[in-house]
């Protein structure tokens, strides 16, 4: 029997953490001969918080009440520094407006991986934009295209523009093929015990944004690998708690996640 984390981050988002939650325990119920899972939920809601009273039938959740806003990452850090990550073959880190299939944990916990691989990225399909976010990038961004959305991120407008072509990009990109990738998308990542055997503990430094790219990094440092997986799919409402952040702080943040993976990695 395959043992699973679920780590994911609740911000000013209860109904969708309680849809979520719910999708989790019916999935677990399929794969109750085939996977043990205990959820983890940090609360980063720092006013107006409500109790999490969701009764799990299948499945174990510890919460982390903070109500404190540390971030995506840094809830997700201070969460594995109180629980032994070292313990599950596959831990998943996510956020809350998701909604997981009933035959997630059976497929997961059936997998057979090779040892270099660290990142399963499944389909994340976006039900507000009507395509697969994964993969999120098949290979390495040159420093020109980094340096380019760090331009556009400090001047909104140009940002603007840039997304506009992009989204029209994605909905006209053909389907990807299961197969190695750079990097996924950062809603919903599947990180295998081989990561943690390679790197112990994740420490993004930066409040928000750019997590991905961090993850990717770290693989490629490590010489390990992410693999898309698309019979795996996760149906996305997409941006529900970063919706509710102010737009500079959007665009602040985005520009000083990409300058430090520049700084670092390139």
């Amino acid at each position: 029997m395959k043992k699973i984390a679920l780590y994911c981050v609740n911000y000013h988002s209860y109904a969708s953490l309680t849809a979520y939650l719910c999708s989790i325990d019916q999935a677990a119920s399929k794969a109750a001969n085939d996977a043990h899972i205990d959820v983890y939920v940090a609360d980063n809601t720092e006013q107006n918080t409500q109790d999490i009273d969701y009764q799990p039938q299948h499945i174990s959740i510890r919460l982390f009440p903070y109500h404190q806003n540390l971030g995506y990452f840094g809830a997700i850090k201070k969460m594995m520094a109180e629980s032994i990550v070292s313990d599950y073959d596959f831990v998943i880190i996510s956020n809350v407006d998701l909604t997981l299939p009933e035959d997630c944990f059976q497929k997961l916990s059936t997998t057979t991986l090779n040892d270099d691989i660290a990142w399963i990225a499944p389909s994340i399909y976006s039900e507000k934009r009507h395509y697969d976010r994964n993969p999120q990038a098949v290979n390495r961004y040159p420093l020109t295209k980094l340096r380019i959305l760090r331009f556009a991120f400090k001047y909104p407008f140009i940002h603007y523009v840039y997304t506009k072509t992009l989204l029209k990009r994605k909905r006209l990109q053909k389907e990807h093929q299961p197969g190695i990738i750079y990097s996924g998308h950062g809603a919903f990542i599947i990180l295998t015990h081989t990561f943690f055997e390679k790197s112990p503990t994740i420490d993004y430094p930066l409040f928000l944004y750019g997590e991905e790219l961090y993850l990717a990094e770290t693989c490629r440092k490590l010489h390990l690998k992410v693999v898309y997986r698309p019979d795996i799919k996760i149906l996305d409402q997409e941006s529900v708690s970063t919706s509710k952040m102010r737009r500079r702080l959007y665009y602040r943040y985005n520009y000083e996640g990409l300058d430090y993976l520049i700084k670092t990695f390139y």
